[in-house]
């Protein structure tokens, strides 16, 4: 009887877990954050560059639209109201175009989120955010002898916006993200420096697996804080 009241308590705490914004009930320190993690797909969107052609002279081309998929792994936090994460991609995608090979990616992005109506289940949850983003542009030339390009490294803040919808323990997300730095100075050869408008958007869909790892903990906490107070009032008692 002691093994099936311990095996069905768990499978209540279990289910309590997964299927329970937990914060909702009430707002303790165990209910502060709650794990998730997941994938994405990030789209970019824009971006020019400029080449010599065979008579010298510049000529501009378009970036064609590239696919990156990233792992991420982070929490909320704030009782719903934030989300912080780490965005690692898996991939550097790069496309081909008037004989130029450009790659333009992030590397692995820091990103923070702000939820004016916390997250809850069943409803789309406006959020508006940065990150701490490493971006890398590199420009190869294969029809040059010696074509090959610099690395470009720089970091930005670009900003962020979209909706998270919760349902359950899972998070979906479609999100937009905004690099107002979008514009470099990048060395096509020794002596001819052009500015390179790289991508200014970048849109985000996303799907998290949302759960919590310490509300286990709390049951105890308060009884802890409970037994404190009781022996605080006793002593009270005992002194007035």
């Amino acid at each position: 009887m002691k093994k099936i009241y311990s095996l069905l308590s768990f499978l209540l705490l279990f289910s309590h877990l997964l299927f329970a914004q937990v914060y909702i009930e009430k707002q303790t320190r165990h209910r502060f954050a709650q794990l998730n993690f997941g994938v994405d797909l990030q789209s970019s969107m824009g971006g020019s560059t400029s080449f010599l052609n065979s008579q010298g002279n510049l000529q501009d081309v378009s970036f064609s639209s590239t696919l990156k998929p990233r792992i991420l792994i982070g929490g909320t936090h704030f009782w719903g109201h934030a989300d912080i994460y780490l965005a690692i991609p898996v991939a550097a995608p790069s496309f081909q175009a008037e004989g130029q090979e450009v790659t333009y990616t992030s590397g692995v992005e820091t990103v923070f989120k702000y939820y004016p109506w916390r997250i809850q289940h069943n409803r789309l949850t406006l959020f508006i955010g940065t990150s701490i983003a490493p971006f890398y542009f590199e420009q190869d030339n294969t029809t040059a002898t010696f074509g090959d390009g610099p690395e470009l490294n720089h970091t930005s803040l670009p900003l962020y916006t979209g909706f998270t919808f919760n349902t359950k323990q899972h998070l979906l997300e479609l999100g937009l993200m905004y690099n107002y730095a979008h514009k470099q100075d990048y060395y096509i050869d020794r002596s001819t420096l052009i500015e390179v408008e790289t991508p200014p958007l970048f849109l985000n869909l996303s799907y998290r697996f949302f759960l919590d790892t310490t509300l286990g903990a709390e049951k105890g906490w308060e009884n802890k804080v409970g037994s404190r107070k009781e022996i605080e009032r006793k002593v009270k008692e005992k002194v007035g």
